[in-house]
């Protein structure tokens, strides 16, 4: 899989077109003891937190997008919000298309019009790993596991716009969508469970044009 790394430079290198400030996660989330918490997280911001020793060390929030084709042949793509310091997804968002790969040299790359049969205004997803279906996971910057969304479980994903991404006036060729989602559900790791509501992103789903 490729990770395509945007919004690692400082506010002088980027177009004010292109901001990784525009992409970003927010929920509440309530785990098994019924403690409510918030969770947000935004491009550009940046986070410190205390590592070994108690020494802060301070993270950038970015955002990015992988894709692939996985071991059941089917074809993936995620969206996602990412601690660029240490390079793990802090919330993302996996969608797999509807049909199987059958042809053994497809490449893994989505094409505008792949992600166009997918994310669709309006359109919502159920959870699980086969096609056509959706996947989520989150975590904290401060922890060192995911919780994840479940076959079958209660969740839900909502795409609420979709928009193609990039600034063709600042001579950047679109490149992507910008959709914004809603979302809710339970995420589980191992046993423990969290429950997300008011969940919304905005994410950044990459391209090619070939």
């Amino acid at each position: 899989m490729l990770w395509l790394v945007a919004g690692c430079k400082k506010d002088g290198d980027v177009p004010e077109e292109i901001r990784p400030s525009d992409f970003w996660v927010k929920a509440t989330v309530v785990d098994e003891q019924e403690q409510t918490m918030p969770y947000a997280y935004r491009g550009e911001e940046i986070v410190t937190v205390d590592t070994f020793m108690g020494i802060p060390y301070s993270r950038e929030i970015i955002y990015a997008s992988t894709y692939g084709i996985d071991a059941e042949k089917v074809k993936f793509i995620n969206g996602a919000i990412t601690d660029g310091s240490w390079e793990f997804a802090l919330f993302t968002l996996v969608l797999r298309h509807p049909d199987y790969v059958t042809d053994p040299f497809l490449p893994s790359e989505w094409t505008k019009s792949e992600l166009e049969t997918v994310l669709v205004s309006g359109a919502t997803f159920t959870m699980g790993d086969a096609p056509g279906q959706v996947s989520m996971a989150m975590r904290y910057i401060q922890e060192d596991v995911m919780y994840q969304t479940q076959v079958g479980s209660p969740a839900s994903v909502k795409v609420i716009t979709v928009e193609d991404y990039g600034s063709p006036e600042a001579n950047i060729a679109y490149f992507g969508k910008k959709v914004h989602v809603q979302f809710e559900g339970d995420f589980y790791h191992e046993q423990q469970r969290r429950t997300i509501t008011n969940g919304e992103a905005v994410l950044f789903f990459r391209y090619f044009n070939y």
